[in-house]
């Protein structure tokens, strides 16, 4: 097995050479990356679109990995499909959200932990979207402190979405007033 001295390797390239192409990192994938990845899963959260909780995985939690890493190495791994449920929001909008089977999970944590080795020397330490490590709430904290240090007393928010609608950009100006 791999393991971690693989990711090390492929951090220690992506470093070393900012532009280096990575053809296929398929079989960096191995069990005891499927094992990290299930841990780091939030256990608590509801059963996958298969209907299997991560408890009922647990049970056999080796044998189902060892499996699910066999159909990936074979290259017969499919993803089952996402379950879209509408959710509503505060302002009676709804958001959609996928429901994605146990498995699928595993395997997504897998790659996205391959793609953060490979991916993640590219960041600046300003960028925290979608980042291990970052949050939302580390952004908002070093803009309120940028904010201070250059004594900005104001910020600017606004939403554009409502600007692309035909009606806005098709008529005449000088039809408009």
């Amino acid at each position: 097995m791999l393991g971690e001295s693989s990711l090390v390797r492929i951090r220690m390239l992506a470093e070393a050479n900012p532009g280096l192409v990575f053809t296929s990192l398929a079989h960096r994938i191995d069990v005891s990356l499927l094992r990290k990845s299930y841990r780091q899963l939030r256990k608590n959260e509801s059963t996958g679109v298969d209907k299997i909780t991560a408890k009922q995985y647990a049970k056999d939690l080796d044998e189902n990995l060892y499996k699910l890493y066999q159909r990936l190495r074979r290259g017969q791994y499919v993803a089952t499909p996402v379950k879209r449920v509408w959710v509503d929001k505060e302002d009676g909008k709804k958001r959609p959200i996928g429901i994605t089977a146990l498995e699928d999970k595993i395997v997504q944590k897998a790659v996205a932990t391959i793609l953060g080795v490979v991916y993640e020397p590219l960041f600046h330490d300003f960028s925290h979207g979608f980042r291990s490590g970052h949050s939302q709430h580390q952004a908002l904290h070093e803009l309120r402190e940028s904010c201070r240090e250059l004594n900005i007393n104001w910020i600017l928010s606004a939403d554009i979405t409502g600007l692309l609608e035909p009606s806005s950009y098709c008529t005449p100006f000088h039809e408009r007033f």
